[in-house]
């Protein structure tokens, strides 16, 4: 913590910042590591020293199934070579190979790449571009447009508090269409978390996504929420022991629920699609 604050996190991490000291100026390290110092927001402070400092030359991203001598998807990596030097015209190269599925098929995918570079896994980016995303993730494929707009747009946490909703950890258990219940035990317009408790209800209108549609509707879904969630959290806590009986991991966030605002899906096949909500 003390030597290696921004790279505590994990070893292969402190390798990565101790050769980026021992590099003399304007020569390169070249290492094949750990994916995560690219995305994770426990290297932030990383990447951020590694681009400060230096220039990203070239990375191949291999992910997983890069090695046959490793298998699983446990081990993802990435191989890259920095330059100690910061050279802010400088267009790095960099191979996405993350679909591959052996060492040989990766391989081929670099090589190719190497040939042409119309290649739908080559990428040839300037490394100043990632400080316009937060956190600064190593996004090389993060296109054009959506890097301008980080640049002309204010961020939406700017303007609004945007929290994740409740997670039950068992949908079939506890989810239902809002007509397979009784409609009397359904709590409508509720205002807050207190409202529903003292209502006595035991379910409650359930934003989950569905179909796609803009700007309202989908509101087909109820959660049992009975006593505060009782029932949610009890199985949170006997899944996950190591919470040592607090279930906020999971379900978070619960100052939000029953407020009006909008919602959209993490995850969509089609264009984006936010529905307003209200109370409730």
């Amino acid at each position: 913590k003390d030597n290696f604050s921004n790279s505590k996190s994990d070893l292969f991490a402190m390798f990565i910042e101790r050769c980026s000291q021992l590099v003399v100026e304007k020569c390169y390290f070249g290492m094949i590591t750990m994916q995560s110092w690219m995305f994770l927001s426990s290297f932030e402070g990383l990447r951020k020293r590694v681009l400060d400092a230096g220039t990203i030359q070239n990375m191949a991203h291999l992910g997983s199934r890069a090695f046959d001598s490793i298998g699983g998807e446990v081990v993802s990596t990435t191989s890259f070579v920095v330059r100690n030097k910061v050279d802010a015209s400088y267009e790095g190269v960099y191979l996405r190979l993350v679909t591959g599925g052996s060492e040989r098929e990766k391989s081929d995918m670099m090589l190719e790449s190497i040939a042409d570079h119309g290649s739908e896994w080559y990428f040839s980016v300037n490394d100043r571009e990632f400080a316009k995303i937060p956190g600064a993730p190593i996004a090389y494929w993060t296109p054009r447009k959506l890097l301008d707009a980080y640049d002309s747009h204010a961020l939406l946490g700017a303007e609004a508090n945007p929290r994740q909703g409740l997670t039950t950890s068992d949908n079939a258990k506890f989810v239902r269409q809002w007509f397979e219940v009784s409609l009397v035990n359904i709590g409508i317009g509720i205002s807050d978390k207190n409202a529903a408790l003292s209502s006595g209800k035991r379910w409650f209108p359930f934003n989950k996504g569905g179909e796609y549609r803009r700007w309202y509707g989908n509101i087909m879904e109820v959660v049992d929420w009975e006593r505060d969630g009782a029932r949610i959290k009890d199985l949170v806590c006997q899944k996950y022991p190591y919470l040592n009986g607090n279930p906020d991991f999971v379900t978070k966030n619960q100052d939000y629920y029953f407020t009006k605002g909008i919602t959209w899906s993490k995850i969509s096949a089609f264009k984006f699609s936010a529905r307003y909500k209200p109370d409730g």
